[in-house]
């Protein structure tokens, strides 16, 4: 008990030196919170996209927040060797990022792939969250936000569910909520529509304490569904003037038919943001959004919490 009193004690006499010196209580203790969000683009640069991953888990990014993620058994992904994706891109993340938890929620099963109906009950897409072992995560669920139907080449259709993984990650001293999102992408304007004002619509009612929320929504910079989002977090794109969250890969890069936008992170006024850009990482036809921000260790409600930090 002795030593965490003088540790008091002290804490104590150096609020109260600020304050006569300043004039003011220092601030709030913060802590760091490292995250990515990446479209994969399925894994169709797979070595340099695993390559990119491994350099940001050495540089201790927290949080990989990944889309378009394809998920199948070894024999599905031998016999069914698409050209243009990876359908065990799931498991190549869990051999390249041993020290990360591997969140995965299928938006739909089974896949038409160069003119193949290939494994309609065993393919699963989707999204990934990946978390650095030391975080822990204190709860974890996914929430359906828009569900459309979608034609099989082959005849008939099957439900796409645009699913959002919400994790609450201890970090520090607090508890910080991130959410991991794929929109609805068509039509390939990324203009407003009914879906995408529900998807909005959604987000806000089944996630409203979210601290970070990012993916690619399909979305122009424009839309009235980026400004009711932007009604409750800030928009990182808009604050640090991102100037494209799309590559070089992208197949109408340089044409009247480009659009420069999909790709977005919204955060809390929980998080201080640091440092966010686009990385200039030619892995898939998205560029990932790097953020480096401080986060509040107070929880949202002011009362401290006193778990360990995990950052």
């Amino acid at each position: 008990m002795l030593p965490d009193r003088v540790g008091r004690l002290a804490r104590g006499a150096g609020e109260l030196k600020s304050l006569l010196e300043t004039g003011s209580a220092p601030d709030e203790p913060m802590t760091e919170l490292r995250l990515l969000s990446l479209n994969t683009w399925g894994g169709r640069v797979y070595e340099p996209l695993l390559d990119l991953l491994r350099r940001l888990a050495r540089d201790g990014v927290h949080v990989l927040c990944l889309q378009e993620i394809y998920d199948a058994p070894d024999s599905v992904a031998r016999d069914h060797a698409p050209t243009n994706v990876r359908l065990d891109l799931l498991a190549g993340l869990r051999a390249a990022l041993p020290s990360y938890q591997v969140l995965f929620a299928a938006n739909c099963t089974g896949a038409f792939l160069d003119g193949q109906n290939v494994g309609p009950d065993t393919v699963r897409y989707g999204n990934a969250l990946l978390i650095r072992d030391d975080v822990n995560i204190e709860d974890y669920r996914v929430h359906s936000i828009v569900k459309r139907p979608f034609p099989r080449p082959a005849g008939g259709s099957m439900t796409y569910v645009h699913a959002l993984q919400t994790a609450a990650l201890r970090i520090g001293e607090r508890l910080v909520h991130v959410g991991n999102f794929h929109g609805v992408p068509f039509p390939g304007d990324k203009l407003d529509t009914p879906e995408r004002l529900l998807q909005s619509e959604r987000l806000l009612q089944l996630a409203p304490d979210l601290d970070v929320l990012c993916g690619d929504f399909n979305l122009d910079p424009s839309t009235t569904s980026i400004r009711m989002l932007e009604g409750r977090w800030r928009n990182l794109i808009r604050d640090f003037q991102v100037p494209t969250t799309r590559s070089r890969l992208n197949p109408y890069w340089g044409t009247p038919q480009e659009q420069r936008y999909a790709d977005y992170t919204f955060v809390s006024d929980a998080l201080e943001a640091e440092r966010f850009h686009a990385l200039d990482a030619q892995v898939s036809d998205h560029l990932g959004l790097l953020l480096e921000a401080r986060v509040r260790t107070k929880s949202a409600s002011g009362s401290p919490d006193a778990l360990e930090s995990a950052a």
